[in-house]
């Protein structure tokens, strides 16, 4: 089951900080774009495993599509496409006839298998190459 919202969960919350900070070492997680975001969730079996966020880039019909994490017992299990495709049909259903995303580089080739393109040079969030 997929929840999307316009307000970060506790459960979404929890995954972000999981992944990128404990995981990653990121030491920014939660921003301003939280405040208007949509943001999704991902259950399995009731539990939540999964989470992105996706905004409106500037009341224009492009959106940009972040924050996209699996907890790390449920990766390779499908659940990243699954959700992604979700998303995908959830942009278009508001409107969207456009989406982006700033991916880090170990992500990029299951973005590229999902129909993504490289748009952009090598680039660092933090510590990390995107």
């Amino acid at each position: 089951m997929i929840k999307v919202t316009n307000v970060l969960t506790e459960h979404g919350k929890q995954i972000r900080e999981e992944v990128f900070i404990h995981e990653q070492g990121f030491t920014i997680e939660i921003d301003e774009v939280d405040n208007y975001a949509y943001h999704v969730v991902y259950y399995k079996n009731d539990v939540a495993v999964a989470v992105c966020r996706f905004f409106n880039d500037n009341n224009s019909s492009t959106y940009h599509i972040g924050r996209f994490a699996v907890k790390k017992d449920y990766r390779n299990q499908h659940i990243g496409k699954d959700m992604l495709i979700k998303v995908l049909d959830k942009i278009k259903e508001i409107g969207g006839k456009k989406v982006v995303l700033s991916s880090q580089l170990t992500a990029v080739e299951f973005y590229l298998k999902c129909g993504f393109k490289i748009t952009s040079e090598l680039y660092y969030e933090q510590h990390c190459p995107h």
